[in-house]
């Protein structure tokens, strides 16, 4: 690297990935629209994620025990 040349430090700018404006935009507007929707598939990937990749024993025993608990509730109503 020449003298005077700034090096790119840290994260890469969002949707730099060689999408168009105009999809980024329609990206935008999508996850604008549907909110709780995007919400939700994120929040459901972080878990899967989470389970499959980081979880410990205890940590997953303790996610099973929720989870038989939400069936329950889910099946009283």
């Amino acid at each position: 690297m020449a003298d005077g040349e700034k090096k790119s430090v840290g994260r890469p700018r969002k949707y730099t990935d060689g999408t168009t404006n105009a999809q980024n935009e329609a990206n935008k507007r999508y996850r604008e629209k549907n909110r709780e929707r995007t919400r939700r598939t994120n929040y459901k990937s972080h878990g899967k994620t989470f389970i499959s990749e980081y979880a410990t024993v205890e940590e997953l025993a303790e996610i099973i025990e929720q989870a038989e608990k939400r069936l329950d509730d889910l099946n009283e109503k």
